[in-house]
């Protein structure tokens, strides 16, 4: 029978495929291809021996070949095609090695709506728990992960780099300048050793989830500490972040290490909110880097990491006066601030609320589109023009007539017309930081302004970029 294509998967300039010819007796072999750019994803030591086009030697199992692709980061690739009759195959191990998310991205990109009831129950059901998925599980995954590979250690950094590379484009802003992107691959490069790693540790700063100390094989003298906070749902403490930098201080000044790191690793739409961390790492990166040569035991860590991420970010919040008081505050001064243009905008009344309940959301009936609104994510210093279910980069020709200091961002499923403001460190005292909100609020009107005077342009372009 003529061999037939059982999946390939695209990258820029190239692409890698997997083959397979069933003979007369129905037994199968497969083999891989791949093409050009698919080459150059591979270190020095596994380029050797091979050239940009390669076919690999046939074997007789599927999953076998697989485990050739391997080399390759192959499930996270673009999905170009994928052979009906090796759906279930081909998803699991896909599942095995990059979780749900990378699973959702095959099933959306290739269409295959009839898979996802069956396909999704039967993975899901590979482990199953009879516990919620707390941070302190959390804790010891990334514990024992630390603790064992090294490699781990290596990947965390890498996603580390990449997110703070994002977000300084993003904000066009380096908060931190001396830390940067290149500043942690530049620590990533050549072995690594780690040294500690403790956890819940307790100090007069108050307590770090996880800290990694560990040297670097060519400078076995100077200590690294990454110093991890690890959230799921539950909201920030009082000056949490400004107190991991303080701890990474003091860690400095005792001789404990020679450089450290603040690092939030939280479900992605988490760390969207806001932390005043020095980097991030997501959980769903996480399940990425996980070793796959641990079998069951990764994909029961996936399980663990899957059920943090798809946990409701509820759970139970307790009133916090301080930013009850704040909120109150807050409201009052509105009508200070906006006098005459008061009724312009809509906020919701000050009632008992959280900690973290530091993003002021004006929506603006009279003026605004239908579910859109402008949000003051005040520990972040951001202003956003919020449009729902809508695709930024479709928004992107907008980017002519934006006023000095506004960009365009991905925020979820939602995109905004975004403006960089002071951040409001802390709520404990309205009265200190009147200025910063002063700032926010001129912001705030400034959006509502520039959505009134183009109005036209924008919601031209509203339609074609809605998702839903």
């Amino acid at each position: 029978m003529t061999p037939q294509m059982i999946l390939e998967v695209g990258a820029e300039g190239g692409s890698i495929a997997l083959f397979g010819h069933e003979d007369e007796t129905s037994n199968w072999e497969f083999w891989t291809s791949t093409d050009d750019s698919s080459f150059y994803m591979l270190s020095e030591e596994d380029q050797e021996g091979l050239s940009p086009s390669t076919t690999s030697t046939k074997v007789n199992a599927l999953s076998a070949a697989l485990k050739q692709l391997d080399r390759y980061p192959w499930h996270k690739l673009h999905p170009i095609s994928l052979h009906s009759e090796f759906n279930q195959q081909v998803l699991s191990e896909v599942y095995a090695r990059g979780g749900k998310v990378c699973v959702d991205n095959w099933l959306q990109t290739l269409g295959i709506t009839d898979f996802v009831a069956a396909a999704q129950s039967d993975l899901e059901a590979q482990v199953q728990f009879d516990f919620a998925v707390k941070e302190l599980h959390i804790d010891f995954l990334l514990q024992e992960e630390f603790s064992s590979d090294p490699e781990f250690l290596r990947r965390f950094l890498l996603d580390a780099a990449h997110n703070l590379d994002q977000n300084s484009k993003q904000t066009g802003l380096a908060v931190y300048s001396e830390k940067s992107p290149e500043a942690l691959r530049k620590i990533s490069a050549g072995k690594l050793n780690i040294k500690r790693v403790g956890h819940s540790i307790v100090d007069q700063h108050g307590e770090a989830d996880l800290i990694v100390l560990f040297t670097q094989a060519n400078n076995p003298n100077h200590r690294i500490a990454l110093l991890i906070e690890d959230k799921i749902r539950a909201q920030f403490q009082d000056r949490q972040a400004k107190r991991y930098r303080d701890r990474g201080e003091s860690g400095l000044e005792a001789g404990e290490w020679g450089e450290f790191w603040t690092i939030l690793v939280a479900p992605a739409d988490y760390i969207e909110r806001g932390h005043g961390f020095e980097a991030t790492v997501t959980l769903q990166q996480i399940t990425e880097s996980l070793s796959l040569a641990e079998g069951a035991r990764r994909n029961f860590k996936i399980r663990v990491i899957d059920d943090a991420v798809k946990t409701p970010a509820t759970g139970v919040k307790v009133v916090d006066p301080v930013m009850t008081q704040f909120r109150k505050d807050h409201f009052t001064y509105l009508d200070e601030f906006f006098q005459h243009r008061r009724s312009h905008f809509v906020i919701r009344n000050p009632t008992p609320t959280y900690s973290g309940d530091w993003w002021f959301t004006f929506k603006s009936p009279e003026f605004l589109p239908k579910n859109a609104y402008i949000n003051h994510k005040a520990y972040s210093g951001f202003v956003d023009l919020t449009f729902p279910n809508t695709n930024a980069e479709l928004l992107l020709p907008l980017a002519a007539i934006l006023e000095t200091g506004m960009t365009i961002h991905q925020t979820g499923k939602s995109s905004a017309i975004r403006l960089i403001v002071p951040s409001i460190p802390s709520f404990s005292n309205f009265a200190e930081q009147r200025d910063r909100i002063a700032v926010a609020l001129a912001a705030v009107t400034r959006l509502l302004d520039f959505y009134v005077a183009k109005r036209q342009g924008i919601d031209s372009f509203l339609k074609t970029a809605k998702t839903t």
